[in-house]
């Protein structure tokens, strides 16, 4: 099937259709950290657009993307930070900068092997904040408006 042929089964529920929009799909895939359906539905959402509106004719944001791509390397939930939930296999490598997490911190890390390597936290707030990669969890004391330099190795 043609791409522009799969593109016509993308509308929204609203409308009485069955299948979501490349842009939903994606969200929701990153909900299930369900890597190889968001990275697919990404890509859909990425073919489908044009100059801010899909071929469904709906409108969506570049926030709404950024977004998205931002929830496949870091998120937020339950109060803990959780690096690479939902990386697709196709991003063995590479670094996200000055991403806020809800006024409470800035993050920036990088990931090698599909693995997070090192990072920085910029807090924002005092307090403790619950960090989450790779099975290991923790915790990072924050001063506002200090530097944390992020690492889940023992000793490092």
């Amino acid at each position: 099937m043609s791409s522009s042929v799969k593109k016509l089964f993308f509308f929204p529920k609203k409308h009485g259709r069955t299948a979501l929009p490349p842009a939903e799909r994606a969200a929701d895939a990153v909900k299930k950290q369900d890597k190889e359906g968001a990275y697919s539905a990404l890509s859909d959402f990425i073919a489908s657009l044009e100059p801010n509106f899909t071929s469904d004719g709906c409108f969506y944001d570049p926030v709404f993307f950024s977004g998205i791509m931002t929830e496949l390397l870091l998120s937020y939930r339950d109060g803990t930070i959780v690096f690479l939930p939902c990386l697709p296999g196709e991003w063995t490598d590479g670094e996200i900068t000055g991403v806020n997490i809800d006024g409470i911190c800035e993050i920036s890390f990088e990931w090698h092997n599909g693995r997070f390597k090192k990072g920085t936290l910029k807090a924002k707030t005092d307090g403790t904040l619950s960090l989450y990669s790779g099975g290991k969890f923790i915790g990072v004391s924050t001063a506002a408006g200090e530097d944390a330099d992020i690492s889940f190795t023992d000793g490092k």
